[in-house]
């Protein structure tokens, strides 16, 4: 479905989102954006919204295989990340600080002192 998608340089066309196995570096499944009104019909919208339900769908046929996912920061949530632990995946995610879950008080410890610095974090979720 051809959607508009203002802050794209060519604002007409289609919205492709993909997630990619760590070790064999292959884009798993394609996932195309089918427009807000359309996302209720679709499989784990209802439970998980949008962009977790876009993950489960990208890595279904993979879920208890143990495979490392890594996907951008559209992708990017603790809900995500726990998502795909309860279904056998390991992920790579960048996690926006935004996002509900996040470890806030874990940005007070950290010390950064110019542009382009970063700090990183590791975590486990049971």
């Amino acid at each position: 479905a051809r959607v508009k998608i203002i802050r794209k340089p060519r604002p007409i066309g289609n919205e492709i989102r993909d997630l990619a196995d760590a070790r064999s570096r292959i884009c798993l499944t394609l996932d195309m954006n089918i427009g807000k009104d359309r996302n209720h019909q679709l499989q784990y919208f209802q439970e998980y919204q949008a962009t977790t339900s876009a993950a489960l769908r990208l890595t279904s046929p993979f879920f208890g295989t143990g495979r490392i996912i890594v996907g951008d920061s559209w992708f990017g949530s603790v809900k995500t990340r726990m998502a795909l632990a309860n279904n056998g995946l390991y992920s790579i995610l960048n996690v926006k600080t935004a996002h509900s879950m996040f470890p806030k008080p874990l940005l007070n410890e950290t010390n950064l002192e110019s542009a382009g610095s970063f700090s990183c974090a590791v975590g486990t979720i049971p």
